[in-house]
């Protein structure tokens, strides 16, 4: 065990160390933004030329948030970066002799050619480029620089929380405490001892309403004051029963910088260059899901079995209880899936949630409240499972017919069909809807009961399904 800690450690510690924080430089003096959106964002300072630089997170391969040595973050275009100047071309690239989509002379940049890039024209989304003693104008979002390439995109995941309970917990933390436990802001402009930062990936739940942006201000590194951006936009699942009770309730999670980390970024790597890693990482997801609708049963199946053991109650009031207890922890567990995750898509979810319902309920439910307590639960004393059958008393009969029915792949055929003067293959599939029936016997019988703490018998009714006629 020794063993596998020292080689656990070492393999962690040289992928910490080994591998160097990315840094870039601004190429000339430039405006930063306060989000990707660049032709209608505020801008929010100006870069001087060689200004160091730390990738963030990037959008498509034209915008990166960056952070500076002085702390302010922000948005700016790839063409502001020194080390995103330059692509190698790996499809053939249309070539325009001006900045207009109809100025091309069926030109193009080829395979394994070297573009530098050399100005841009915003309004038409093209850029001028060179390579070697060819220059001409290309679609922008067809200049994606090798550096581009190789940084991962670590956009954030949006959270949510409820508004007061936010507020009193990051008034707790300073700014860097809570920019180590939440993501980086989209943005950050510093002045003197006052810093001012914009988040986007955090929604706030204010009278039942969403805020989708907000500022921090801090002074000294202390949390200030808080500034929401806009008007909210009311959500109808924030008003139904105990939502906001669980809204204020649950705890208040920030995800780590995990993300941001080198640590995390090789891993990134590892899983877009491995099918088998991002198989894993597949599955390990599904797992989550069923663990998450495993956990009403779970506790339905814990409270069931403190229930059935309180021997004053009726067999009647254990199975309301046993049924409304099921019903709310379902309710409190999909809830608290909808208010967190579900909550962009509430209909949804709600659909989805209710599948797995109904077949829990009618396997639990039935399972629980037919099975095992009218069977093995005594209704005079509340002694469980210490019941024993004394004999059956056969009460009638009925025939009837069992049909199954299925569709049978009769095979398929592949045709040839013109579309747009290009030849595609269509392959139809052929079915056939085939039943079958079986004759079937429905036995009804009575199980008589008896109870070995207080010799109490009563009759348990059972259906046994016999295949002919009898």
């Amino acid at each position: 065990m020794k063993k596998l800690i020292i080689i656990a450690f070492v393999f962690y510690s040289t992928l910490l160390f080994c591998q160097n924080e990315l840094t870039w430089n601004i190429a000339t003096n430039c405006n930063v933004y306060s989000s990707h959106y660049n032709k209608t964002e505020e801008i929010i300072f100006t870069a001087k030329a060689g200004d160091t630089i730390i990738p963030l997170q990037k959008y498509g391969n034209q915008d990166f948030k960056v952070k500076f040595d002085n702390g302010q973050i922000g948005w700016i275009n790839f063409w502001d970066i020194l080390q995103t100047l330059e692509m190698v071309v790996e499809d053939s690239i249309q070539i325009y002799t001006k900045p207009d989509y109809n100025s091309s002379e069926n030109e193009y940049f080829k395979t394994g050619d070297t573009l530098v890039y050399l100005e841009s024209y915003a309004e038409k989304e093209m850029v001028k480029v060179k390579s070697g003693n060819k220059t001409g104008w290309i679609n922008e979002y067809y200049f994606i620089s090798t550096q581009s390439k190789n940084f991962n995109d670590n956009e954030s995941t949006d959270y949510i929380f409820d508004y007061d309970k936010f507020l009193k917990n990051i008034s707790q933390l300073s700014e860097k405490e809570f920019e180590e436990k939440a993501n980086t802001p989209e943005a950050k402009i510093i002045d003197n001892n006052y810093s001012k930062s914009l988040f986007v990936n955090i929604i706030l739940v204010k009278d039942n309403q969403y805020y989708y942006n907000f500022y921090l201000i801090y002074k000294d590194g202390i949390f200030l004051k808080d500034s929401l951006i806009g008007t909210g936009r009311a959500n109808w699942i924030e008003k139904i029963p105990l939502a906001g009770a669980i809204r204020k309730i649950s705890p208040l999670y920030f995800h780590s910088n995990f993300e941001n980390s080198r640590f995390s970024k090789y891993l990134e790597k590892i899983k877009a260059d491995s099918k088998i890693i991002r198989i894993i990482a597949w599955v390990l997801k599904w797992i989550i899901v069923i663990i998450l609708f495993s956990i009403p049963s779970i506790l339905a199946y814990l409270t069931f079995i403190a229930i059935i053991r309180i021997k004053f109650l009726s067999n009647k009031i254990v199975k309301i209880l046993n049924i409304t207890f099921y019903i709310l922890i379902f309710y409190i567990i999909s809830l608290i899936i909808i208010l967190n995750i579900g909550y962009v898509s509430p209909l949804f979810f709600i659909v989805f949630l209710a599948i797995p319902f109904g077949i829990i309920t009618k396997r639990y439910v039935n399972g629980y409240n037919q099975k095992n307590i009218d069977r093995h639960r005594c209704n005079s004393c509340g002694s469980f499972k210490q019941a024993y059958q004394t004999g059956t008393v056969f009460i009638s009969k009925k025939h009837d017919i069992e049909v199954h029915t299925w569709r049978e792949n009769l095979g398929s055929s592949t045709s040839k069909v013109y579309t747009n003067g290009n030849v595609v293959n269509v392959t139809t599939n052929y079915y056939q809807n085939k039943s079958s029936s079986n004759n079937i016997t429905l036995m009804y019988y009575n199980d008589n009961m008896k109870c070995k703490k207080c010799s109490s018998t009563w009759k348990v009714s059972r259906v046994k399904k016999e295949y002919g006629h009898i």
